[in-house]
C-alpha cells in the first residue's frame, strides 16, 4: 500500500508540469510562443519563454544582476514572478532600473548660502529640485560627474547670483545630466540654468540639459549680467524658446565654448551679442533650430569681429555697421543673414574682408534666402588700405536692392575694394551700383576679377556716372 501511494505521488506530480510548462504534445493541440526579455540585457535577464500548449499557464521570472532591481513588466504589471494564461502569442519585456539600496533622492530648493558638494548616489534620479535653487552668498556648489538632477516643474531652476559660482564637471561616460520630471519628453517640462556670476570656478563640462526652457521667449541656458563660464562638450536638446541667450550678458561670457550641441529648440540656437561672435570656438553643433544664430547690436568700431563657419547661419537683429577703426571678417562658409529692409554698410574709416574659397563661399543675403529685394543690400564706402585692405572673395550677396534704384552692392565714389569671385544674385532691382571713371570706363580703387550676376531684376551693373545699365562690370 505505501508503494502504491508512492507511485500515485509521482503520477501526479507529473501531470502537475503543465502549470509551468507544456506536456507531451497532442495531435491537433495549437502551440504559441512566448516571449520572455529584459529591456536591457546589461541589467537583469528573463526565464519562463517559449512554446506552449493553449491553455496553459506559464511562470515569468525576472532576475536583475547585481546593483540593479526589477521595476515592472512593460504592460505596467508588477508581480514577479508573473503568471501567464496562454491564449496567443505573447512578448513580455521586464524593465529593471538601479537599485536604490534604501536610499532615497535628496531634496532640493531655496537659497545655498555656503560651499556644497552633489555627489553621485548612483541612483536614477540622485536629486530633485523641486523650485527656484539659487547659489548665492559666494557660495560654491559643485556637481560631480554621474550626477542626475530632476527638475520639478516649470518654476524649478538654478540660479547663481553674483559672487557666487557653479562648477558642473561631467565626464565623456559619466556625463552630468538635468532632466524634468520623470525625463519628461515634452519640450519645456522644467525652467532653466542661469549665471549671473563671473567667478572662475564657473563651469559646465559634458552637461546634458534636456527638454527644459519652458518659456518661449528666453532660453534654457541664460547667461547675464557679469556672467563668464567655460562650456565645453555639453548637450542641450529641447526647449520652447532658445538653446543659449547671452547677449544680456556684460562683455564676453563664453571662457570656453567648444564641442557643444544644440538642437530640437523651437527657437534660435543662441541669441548673442555682437562682441559674443569672436568667442564661438570649433566642433559646435545646432541641428533642428530655428536654424540660425540670433545677434544682437549693430556697431562695430575700434577692433575686429570675426565671424566663424559654425555651420549655422547668422541672423542680424538689424542694421550691421563697420563704423571707424572697425574691421569685419567673414571666414569661408560663413552665412550672414539680414531682416527685411536691414543692411550692411562699411563706412569710409571702416574695413570688410570676406575671405571665401571656390569651394567655400561666404554667403550675404536676406533673411528668406533667395527672395528678391528681401533686404537692402551692402553699402560700401570705405577706403581704407590698413589690416590688408577691403576684400570681397568669392561671395555671393544675394536678395538685396529693397530700396528704389538698390543694388545688391552699392559702391560710393573714391573705395578700395579687391573682389574675386563675387556673385550678387535676385537683386530687386540692381546687382551692382557703381559711378564709372568717363575717362577709364572703370570704377577707380576697385579691382575685379571672375564676377558673375543672375536674376537682376532691373540689370546687373548700374553705372551712375551715364545713368545706364550694363551686362556686367568693366
Amino acid at each position: 500500500m505505501k508503494h502504491g501511494y508512492t507511485i500515485i505521488g509521482v503520477v501526479a506530480a507529473f501531470c502537475c508540469l503543465p502549470f509551468f510548462s507544456s506536456c507531451t504534445k497532442e495531435e491537433g493541440d495549437k502551440y504559441y510562443p512566448i516571449t520572455a526579455e529584459p529591456s536591457d540585457s546589461l541589467m537583469g535577464y528573463v526565464s519562463g519563454g517559449g512554446k506552449y500548449r493553449a491553455g496553459d499557464v506559464v511562470k515569468l521570472i525576472a532576475t536583475p544582476v547585481p546593483g540593479y532591481e526589477f521595476f515592472k513588466w512593460d504592460d505596467g504589471n508588477t508581480d514577479n514572478p508573473r503568471m501567464v494564461d496562454v491564449k496567443n502569442v505573447g512578448v513580455y519585456t521586464a524593465i529593471f532600473r538601479v537599485k536604490n539600496e534604501g536610499v532615497m533622492a535628496e531634496h532640493l530648493s531655496g537659497v545655498i548660502k555656503g560651499d556644497l558638494v552633489l555627489k553621485d548616489k548612483g541612483l536614477k534620479i540622485d536629486y530633485v529640485v523641486d523650485s527656484a535653487l539659487i547659489v548665492d552668498n559666494s557660495a560654491l556648489l559643485t556637481i560631480e560627474p554621474g550626477v542626475t538632477l530632476e527638475f520639478a516643474g516649470e518654476k524649478a531652476c538654478i540660479i547663481v547670483e553674483d559672487g557666487a559660482a557653479l562648477r558642473m564637471a561631467g565626464k565623456d561616460a559619466s556625463p552630468i545630466i538635468l532632466q524634468g520630471p520623470n525625463d519628461n519628453s515634452n519640450k519645456g517640462s522644467w525652467g532653466y540654468v542661469e549665471y549671473r556670476s563671473g567667478r572662475m570656478e564657473n563651469e559646465m563640462t559634458y552637461v546634458r540639459i534636456n527638454n527644459g526652457g519652458c518659456d518661449k521667449q528666453d532660453a534654457v541656458l541664460r547667461l547675464t549680467g557679469n556672467a563668464s563660464i567655460s562650456i565645453q562638450y555639453c548637450t542641450l536638446a529641447g526647449g520652447l524658446g532658445m538653446g543659449i541667450s547671452s547677449f544680456e550678458a556684460e562683455g564676453n561670457p563664453f571662457k570656453s565654448f567648444v564641442g557643444n550641441r544644440i538642437s530640437n529648440m523651437d527657437s534660435y540656437a543662441m541669441h548673442i551679442s555682437l562682441m559674443q561672435v569672436n568667442h564661438l570656438g570649433a566642433g559646435n553643433q545646432y541641428p533642428n533650430n530655428k536654424n540660425c544664430i540670433l545677434v544682437s547690436d549693430s556697431l562695430i568700431e575700434a577692433g575686429a569681429i570675426t565671424f566663424s563657419n559654425q555651420g549655422i547661419s547668422y541672423l542680424m537683429d538689424g542694421d550691421l555697421t563697420v563704423g571707424e577703426d572697425g574691421i569685419l571678417v567673414m571666414e569661408a562658409g560663413v552665412n550672414l543673414s539680414f531682416k527685411q529692409d536691414a543692411k550692411l554698410l562699411v563706412t569710409t574709416e571702416g574695413t570688410l574682408q570676406v575671405n571665401g574659397t571656390y569651394s567655400s563661399l561666404v554667403s550675404i543675403r536676406g533673411m528668406q534666402d533667395g527672395v528678391p529685394g528681401y533686404w537692402k543690400g551692402v553699402d560700401f564706402q570705405s577706403n581704407r588700405n590698413a589690416f590688408g585692405g577691403n576684400k570681397l572673395y568669392y561671395c555671393l550677396v544675394n536678395g538685396g536692392g529693397s530700396e528704389d534704384n538698390g543694388a545688391c552692392l552699392t559702391l560710393a565714389d573714391e573705395v578700395k575694394l579687391d573682389m574675386k569671385g563675387a556673385q550678387f544674385f535676385n537683386s530687386g532691382h540692381y546687382g551692382l551700383k557703381v559711378r564709372l571713371n568717363p575717362e577709364t570706363a572703370k570704377v577707380d580703387g576697385v579691382t575685379s576679377e571672375s564676377i558673375k550676376f543672375a536674376n537682376n531684376k532691373s540689370g546687373n551693373v548700374y553705372d551712375a556716372t551715364t545713368d545706364q545699365t550694363l551686362p556686367e562690370l568693366p
